[in-house]
């Protein structure tokens, strides 16, 4: 199953497919994600058209939440994991359904309550693993 036709929604679609890779890429839980906030994301400036700064507010292997690092995203060959190709699809598709400023860089429908992101796309998700065509083997 393909992220990017799992739902008739397109900003559900976009939402996911950029959600998990970025999920994927920051080693990152779906809360951690869901917090991902947009001062948070910044210029790689010492190679700024090859990557991007990420900062999570917590991370598993530190004991205080002022102590996460940041962290440089690079952009990978293969659109299918490539998290730059789906931050930026994902927040061209949102702000131009969203224009109003939103703290968190998944906030689906405008949402700014990181509990509320991180429900959408478990709920999504949960949605894809019970679907039959995830579940066939070949």
């Amino acid at each position: 199953m393909n992220l990017n036709h799992s739902n008739e929604d397109e900003e559900i679609r976009t939402l996911l497919s950029s959600y998990f890779k970025f999920q994927y890429n920051m080693i990152a839980r779906l809360d951690d994600s869901a917090k991902f906030r947009l001062p948070d994301l910044k210029t790689f400036n010492r190679f700024p058209e090859f990557g991007v700064v990420a900062r999570l507010c917590w991370s598993k292997n530190v004991l205080d939440e002022r102590d996460a690092p940041d962290q440089i995203l690079f952009g990978a060959f293969d659109h299918h994991y490539c998290v730059l190709i789906g931050l930026g699809t994902w927040l061209e598709t949102h702000f131009s359904k969203h224009p109003v400023a939103n703290e968190y860089v998944f906030g689906i429908d405008g949402l700014s309550d990181y509990a509320r992101i991180k429900n959408k796309a478990s709920s999504q998700l949960r949605n894809i693993f019970k679907d039959d065509e995830f579940n066939v083997v070949d």
